[in-house]
């Protein structure tokens, strides 16, 4: 989020007029750039999006893979994408 709010584009769209919003993540190993985001941004006279109502719970602090080098310096290892029959469907 915070990058979409340092570009000028992004932020224009995130703060208009709409009153209809929906994001998507795809993750693809084998891609370029293996991650990717989306957010679409519509108006409509029947459906609107209202925030005060929203809950949510802060994630949880991911825990990073490590291993130490033959120099005794620390390496961050990727962690792995879950398994697909771990993924819980929005």
């Amino acid at each position: 989020m915070t990058s979409w709010m340092n570009s000028a584009g992004h932020r224009a769209n995130i703060l208009g007029d709409y009153t209809m919003f929906g994001t998507a993540y795809a993750y693809n190993s084998g891609s370029t750039y293996k991650h990717y985001w989306t957010q679409n941004f519509g108006k409509g006279s029947t459906e609107s999006c209202s925030y005060e109502d929203v809950e949510y719970e802060d994630a949880p602090t991911p825990t990073l893979n490590s291993t130490t080098d033959s120099d005794n310096s620390t390496v961050v290892l990727p962690n792995e994408p879950a398994p697909e029959d771990s993924k819980t469907a929005l």
